[in-house]
């Protein structure tokens, strides 16, 4: 092998074991080497976002493509270190140029469908016509056509099976754990097939509270199916979508009689595999939503999620507005959701509110490049970097005491937060949100409606700024409402787990004995 290859090899396998440094390191010796080999180049972006250097990262993909135009590997990372600052545009743009390079890239399609969630210029049509579009390519069987072995006894226990990347420390696996716990063992046994090659302690928790659980990252789809038919699963459940990992494809070679996906993606799958969508009334309600769906839509009752109590070993503090004689806005969502339009709403509030600060968490501002990014674009509002604060990765702990230093949240538009604001809202502090259009953007308002605080709902960009004005002007209210809000969430439906478990459950049951009904016919 030459000294180069040697070089690679040695750096591929340090980045493999996370060992960035040392891969950076000898990214850098074979570019001394060769400094006209995009892929190098590539590789060495990829070490930069791992060490938190995004502008270096962003520099050097560019540079793979002024070598090679047609490097997908660099499309495909310029399109993620897009996806971080939240220029969604941009990040879509690369994507499809991988997507138009390696048209067989399951990954480019899946990450493609994603981004798209993040865009409020994309109607809710369009999103269902990308959607659909994608999944014609795949061979359908109607059901009738196929044999399943699973026998058709609407009152038998069920075998149920979760697919998913996130049975680990991720919200799909915080939001799906009653239903691991709370299901009743006499009439479900539960299998999760889990892609997740770093298991933790998440996951082995789970796994010591199913009966069943395999994990699967090194089964390609046909083995993947084998072992659910093997298994004999009566209802297979995805928990993915298109997020990151995701097995969804799976469901193409319809191993099992009923195929839902659920929870872990905010719209359709686009594949006619694929029977029903779970969620709720107020997410997607009745007779909006169903046109932009190929699956058939089923409304839990009365949430389709459930927030499991954190408990008070981190207790809510007072309103810190009373000692600081100023109100702080919080927002700690991933930076993917905040897009242009996000900051420049959030610059509005805090220019009506000049004694106001904005305090911001998230993984990704551990980047000082990416905070100098944010801090031009809140400035480029009006809006000066010493009135924006921000934190990055922390424990988790550590990120709910960040709370006592919030007084309101200010929510993302078209992806409002979800596990976060569950977790601002145990901590005392109302979610200032939008009212939306999809899935993805009414959890917001299913959140404050939840807990009677309709009121934090504004109907545009506008009312949100005068809501944040009005809100900062009633310290009291604010007062109030953070001493109260952790029993109004312990009290409200969407902490009952269950009720969560049970609804699920019958869910199972309605749609199984439906089945069980055809197959009499």
């Amino acid at each position: 092998m030459s000294t180069i290859g040697a070089l690679l090899q040695k750096a591929y396998t340090s980045f493999q074991q996370r060992d960035i440094f040392k891969a950076h390191d000898c990214y850098i010796k074979a570019i001394q080497t060769n400094s006209k080999d995009a892929c190098i180049h590539v590789n060495l972006g990829s070490c930069y976002i791992e060490m938190k250097q995004w502008k270096k990262a962003f520099e050097h993909f560019h540079i793979a493509l002024e070598l090679d135009p047609q490097n997908a590997g660099a499309h495909t990372n310029l399109s993620q270190a897009y996806r971080l600052i939240g220029q969604m545009s941009d990040a879509i743009r690369h994507i499809q140029k991988v997507i138009a390079l390696e048209p067989d890239s399951r990954i480019a399609h899946s990450n493609f469908l994603l981004y798209l969630n993040y865009c409020p210029e994309i109607s809710s049509q369009e999103l269902f016509d990308y959607h659909l579009k994608w999944g014609q390519q795949f061979s359908y069987v109607p059901k009738d056509r196929r044999f399943f072995s699973n026998y058709p006894d609407p009152d038998r226990p069920l075998r149920i099976g979760y697919i998913s990347p996130d049975f680990r420390g991720h919200s799909v696996g915080y939001f799906i754990e009653p239903a691991l716990i709370h299901y009743d063992p006499k009439q479900l046994e539960i299998f999760c097939y889990s892609h997740v090659p770093g298991p933790d302690q998440t996951t082995q928790a789970i796994q010591t509270r199913v009966n069943h659980f395999f994990q699967i990252h090194e089964m390609d789809d046909g083995t993947l199916s084998n072992q659910i038919r093997s298994d004999g699963i009566d209802i297979l459940v995805d928990l993915a979508g298109h997020t990151a990992n995701s097995r969804v494809l799976v469901m193409t070679h319809q191993p099992a009689p009923i195929q839902i996906t659920y929870l872990g993606y905010p719209t359709t799958t686009g594949l006619k595999h694929v029977d029903y969508r779970l969620t709720d009334a107020e997410v997607d309600p009745l007779g909006e939503s169903d046109t932009f769906h190929i699956e058939k839509l089923i409304r839990l009752e009365p949430h389709f999620f459930c927030f499991p109590p954190l408990g008070n070993r981190i207790p809510v503090s007072p309103l810190p507005a009373l000692e600081k004689k100023h109100i702080t806005f919080g927002g700690f969502h991933n930076t993917s959701k905040l897009s242009d339009a996000v900051v420049k709403l959030w610059s509005s509030v805090l220019r009506q509110i000049p004694a106001a600060s904005l305090l911001l968490q998230a993984a990704a501002y551990d980047d000082p490049d990416i905070v100098r990014h944010f801090q031009s674009c809140f400035e480029k509002y009006g809006v000066s970097s010493n009135r924006v604060q921000y934190m990055g990765r922390l424990p988790f702990d550590h990120y709910l005491r960040l709370h006592h230093q919030i007084d309101i949240m200010l929510d993302t538009f078209p992806w409002t937060g979800h596990t976060t604001s569950c977790h601002a809202l145990w901590m005392g502090i109302p979610i200032l949100t939008l009212e939306g259009n999809r899935h993805a953007s009414r959890i917001g308002q299913c959140l404050m409606k939840a807990l009677g605080l309709p009121e934090w709902i504004a109907m545009d960009h506008q009312s949100f700024i005068e809501k944040a004005y009005d809100f900062s002007q009633k310290i009291k209210e604010l007062d109030k409402i953070r001493v109260n809000l952790r029993n109004r969430v312990l009290q409200s439906m969407i902490s009952h787990k269950k009720t969560y478990a049970q609804s699920l459950e019958n869910t199972f049951r309605k749609i199984w004995s439906q089945w069980c009904h055809e197959q009499r016919r």
